[in-house]
């Protein structure tokens, strides 16, 4: 099973951010906002950028959504240099986005899941061409219904890199097998800094929502947390 390779440019470092202007142009600041997008990551894989960057938990699972620029992660510092809110920047992310085209397409037969007995089951490869932020369609919810409708119900979604996901049915499937082939994909075809999460999610085609694909993974914490971020979200969107 093979996953797109893109380059992730390095993200700045504190000294660096401190080091540039303290207060940035408005134009500087109008430049930013216009080329800033939502990408996601976890904090169980990367930790350090969940305690450097803005975020805001996507609901119902364990996926952040932080802000990327020009393939380069958003620090906090650096939304405060450019005299940014965290509303303004997740805002205009998200404006931005529904301006980036959609790559939705069916694997060939190298991208399937083997099933013994049975036809191989197909995986569908959803993205974005943006860098480092071709996983945050996930919070398109326009693509992710299209992309429902087109596989037909609910599906179960296998994070195979910061860059892209992969969708199947989730008829007849189990999210611990998914999660066991995640798990071997990062492992062996995935560079650490592109690895998203080693979780499967599941996406219910009548409330357009994203859940964890196996409900241990749900916390009463994280189910706190969802409710606060989707009033967020909805004001947002």
């Amino acid at each position: 099973m093979t996953t797109i390779k893109k380059t992730l440019s390095t993200t700045k470092s504190e000294s660096e951010i401190s080091n540039s202007a303290s207060v940035a142009s408005p134009e500087e600041k109008k430049a930013f906002l216009a080329s800033v997008r939502p990408a996601l990551i976890t904090e169980e894989v990367h930790p350090d950028l969940a305690k450097i960057c803005p975020h805001i938990p996507v609901p119902g699972t364990d996926l952040l959504e932080v802000i990327v620029a020009n393939g380069n992660y958003v620090t906090t510092k650096e939304m405060q240099r450019l005299c940014c809110t965290q509303g303004e920047l997740f805002s205009a992310a998200a404006a931005n986005q529904k301006n980036d085209t959609v790559c939705f397409a069916s694997g060939d037969e190298g991208l399937c899941i083997p099933r013994p007995d049975e036809e191989n089951v197909m995986l569908y490869i959803l993205c974005t061409p943006q860098p480092a932020s071709g996983a945050a369609v996930l919070l398109n919810r326009d693509a992710m219904q299209k992309a429902s409708d087109a596989i037909g119900g609910d599906l179960f979604i296998l994070p195979s890199s910061i860059h892209e996901v992969l969708l199947v049915s989730s008829v007849g499937l189990r999210p611990e097998e998914l999660e066991g082939l995640v798990q071997s994909m990062n492992r062996s075809e995935v560079r650490p800094e592109e690895v998203l999460s080693n979780h499967v999610y599941r996406y219910d085609c009548q409330t357009k929502q994203l859940s964890m694909g196996m409900e241990q993974h749900f916390c009463p914490e994280m189910k706190s947390q969802a409710d606060n971020n989707a009033k967020e979200r909805r004001c947002r969107r």
